[in-house]
């Protein structure tokens, strides 16, 4: 039976008014403008819908870019809701009707959706919406070519079915559906007000979507602006930026309380609370100085809802991104500033060298021509023989306190680089052996452990075999005051293509982290008074820098510390003879 000529018969009740449609759209934007999520909005006014029309069944279908949901109210004893998130299949516009509608003719939901169903067709409206009140009946519905009719049946039990389909946006689109169990429960009218019902949906629809991304835009810039703001605070280290940053991401995504954020920066890992392993998420790169010293990384917990298509906005992405740059400018500038400072202090500290050189030299000039006539005279008065036992012995302090104070100018004088070096073919193995000789006795006085590992096939370097002796000597005295008669000493020597190496290794007291980048500062010593003169590993130093090579120094308290010196191998040996 026609379906318009059927409710010829029935009146539209008097509280079905116009007033009333009016209500309902006030009620719906209602909803619209409260803060509430998806399906809370969902639940809300397919319950306002029902109370309204007194129907069994509110259905949506709507289309959200690369996905589709749907959400199903039955209003009946035991009330139940249904929200499904489906991934949206492009050119399939006969997927947006979900299987629940049970329409068995593909081409009668392509052209509902296209609103190409023909307005002559029984059921079918002027503004191309479909509507039936009784489902029993079958429907003619035309095939593709229109040579044929095709008749399908409308199932699940409902007599009264209304399809009406609407727009959010020329790219989206959605339908309601409204369901009853009586025949005949909807009026032609109704199903037309219906009809400006669906249109203010999608336009509310629009409206979430824009607030919603509205709110996303503030989390993103939000997000930026507090990194400015901590990294406007002073006193913070790298890593403490690197975990506030960190902190920052998930309360920045759509989903803030299912979202996961780390930093990895030079293989360090910083991370939020919970963090763990998803297959939901996303990255950028942090480039330092155009070098990837790690990445950002934000990420949902599979244990949540399972998304059915990419959780993550376009415009998260390029949060994402912009974050990991400013990131790495806040490193390289750090990095940048540091190495100025280190620059700066290596510049201050050349300068002080040279001040101390300066007057080193003077002083050590100064001092050598009186303590050669004092040691001079002390050995003329020893020649002159009848001297009392004691006024030898007292001499002796003499010659040997100027032999000392002597032993001291020379130093100053090779710190200041006033001595001429001898460049010569110099075997380190031999250096060592030698060395040794004169200390060995010590060694095995004070019952200390020692070990001695020579490179074979060590080759040559073109040095100063005198010079090369003494940065031995002084390092390994240094080692032995360190042990206090205990410990173990390794003395080791290597070999690579381009060095070769000195290695004096103690397990003695070792060096403070405070005190270790100044062991090679002129006159600094920890040393007791009368115990050191804090020039030993200056000296080490300038002659091992006067070689052209570097001496590098690991140490731990209690441990014990290790100095290796190395030397450039002379790839021209004759050249290097004419130094």
């Amino acid at each position: 039976m026609n379906n318009k000529a059927k409710r010829k018969d029935i009146l539209v009740p008097s509280y079905k008014m116009v007033e009333d449609f009016l209500a309902l759209s006030q009620r719906i934007l209602m909803f619209a403008g409260q803060d509430n999520t998806r399906i809370e909005f969902l639940r809300g006014v397919s319950t306002v819908i029902q109370n309204f029309c007194g129907c069994d069944v509110v259905e949506f279908c709507i289309e959200e870019d690369v996905t589709q949901y749907y959400w199903k109210a039955v209003f009946s004893p035991d009330e139940s809701f249904t929200y499904e998130l489906m991934p949206r299949i492009c050119c399939d516009i006969d997927n947006l009707m979900n299987i629940e509608m049970q329409l068995d003719h593909p081409n009668f939901c392509i052209s509902l959706l296209a609103r190409q169903l023909n307005n002559n067709l029984p059921g079918v409206t002027n503004n191309g919406s479909f509507w039936t009140g009784d489902a029993e009946n079958p429907f003619i519905f035309p095939d593709a070519d229109e040579s044929n009719q095709i008749s399908f049946h409308i199932g699940e039990g409902y007599n009264s079915i209304v399809l009406i389909p609407f727009e959010t946006n020329e790219n989206n689109q959605g339908i309601l559906q409204l369901k009853s169990l009586k025949k005949y429960h909807f009026t032609e009218n109704e199903v037309e007000f219906f009809e400006g019902i669906s249109r203010i949906l999608g336009m509310v629809v629009v409206y979430r979507r824009t607030r919603a991304a509205m709110v996303e835009r503030v989390k993103e810039l939000t997000c930026l602006y507090e990194i400015s703001q901590i990294v406007n605070q002073p006193g913070r280290t790298l890593e403490e930026l690197l975990q506030a940053f960190v902190e920052l991401l998930p309360p920045a995504m759509k989903y803030p309380g299912i979202a996961m954020a780390r930093i990895v920066f030079d293989k360090k890992s910083y991370i939020t609370k919970g963090f763990s392993p998803s297959k939901y998420t996303r990255n950028a790169n942090l480039v330092v100085s155009n070098s990837n010293r790690g990445f950002i990384e934000v990420a949902y917990r599979e244990e949540e809802p399972i998304f059915v298509a990419d959780p993550f906005l376009k415009e998260e992405e390029r949060l994402l991104e912009t974050v990991a740059h400013e990131i790495s400018l806040i490193i390289e500038e750090r990095e940048t500033s540091k190495y100025k400072a280190m620059l700066q202090e290596q510049l201050r500290h050349s300068d002080r060298l040279a001040t101390i050189g300066q007057l080193a030299a003077g002083v050590a000039h100064e001092l050598n021509e009186p303590l050669g006539s004092i040691l001079g005279f002390a050995q003329l008065i020893k020649k002159a023989g009848d001297l009392p036992n004691q006024s030898e012995e007292d001499i002796d302090r003499i010659v040997n306190a100027s032999l000392h104070a002597r032993e001291i100018v020379k130093r100053l004088l090779i710190f200041a680089r006033q001595m001429p070096g001898k460049t010569d073919k110099v075997d380190l193995n031999k250096i060592v052996r030698e060395g040794l000789y004169f200390i060995e006795s010590r060694i095995a006085r004070e019952n200390i452990e020692l070990e001695i590992n020579l490179a074979d096939n060590l080759p040559v370097i073109a040095a100063d075999p005198t010079q090369l002796h003494q940065v031995l000597v002084n390092l390994v005295v240094n080692a032995l005051q360190s042990l206090y008669g205990e410990g173990k000493l390794i003395i080791s020597t290597e070999f690579d293509e381009n060095n070769i190496s000195l290695i004096i290794e103690d397990t003695g007291a070792g060096i403070s982290r405070e005190l270790l980048p100044q062991i090679f500062n002129p006159f600094f010593t920890t040393k007791d008074v009368g115990q050191g003169t804090g020039l030993g590993l200056s000296v080490v130093h300038g002659i091992v820098t006067s070689h052209g090579g570097d001496i590098r120094v690991t140490s731990e308290e209690g441990v014990g510390s290790r100095f290796e010196v190395k030397i450039p191998i002379s790839s021209d040996m004759d050249e290097k003879d004419e130094l």
